[in-house]
């Protein structure tokens, strides 16, 4: 795909590109036992993967990212030999993916460290007692 082809502006683009991605999904798993069109399907989302999804980024475009990455995934729980095969045959395909994946786990490391920070925040009694009634029954 052309760079220009991936920046994806607004909601709405965003919304043709999905529709285009489900529909080649259709065309997957109809033509289930000839899979080349995988190979036309696997290169066209990770072209949508964002190279640093951390830089300032507008919020259809992260969004594109989010969904390239869980459609790559998908298709790796079905497909997963295929997938193989597409990426080892390009070995730039396959660094993007796993750069991808590597700061999506990294991501949601942050939040669940986020999530749990909070959760400790929250546990801590808000007023504290001068007498200690742990004695009264």
């Amino acid at each position: 795909l052309r760079s220009d082809v991936k920046k994806v502006e607004s909601m709405e683009m965003l919304g043709l590109h999905s529709d285009a991605l489900e529909t080649l999904e259709i065309l997957i798993v109809k033509s289930h036992p000839d899979k080349r069109l995988l190979e036309i399907y696997i290169p066209i989302l990770v072209n949508l993967l964002l190279d640093d999804p951390s830089s300032s980024v507008t919020s259809p475009a992260q969004k594109q990212h989010d969904m390239a990455l869980a459609r790559l995934t998908r298709i790796g729980k079905q497909f997963p030999e295929d997938l193989k095969r597409v990426l080892n045959s390009e070995t730039q395909l396959k660094s993007r993916v796993e750069q991808a994946v590597l700061r999506n786990q990294e991501q949601e490391r942050l939040k669940l460290q986020a999530r749990q920070q909070q959760q400790q925040v929250v546990t801590q009694p808000s007023i504290k007692l001068k007498t200690d009634f742990s004695n009264f029954t």
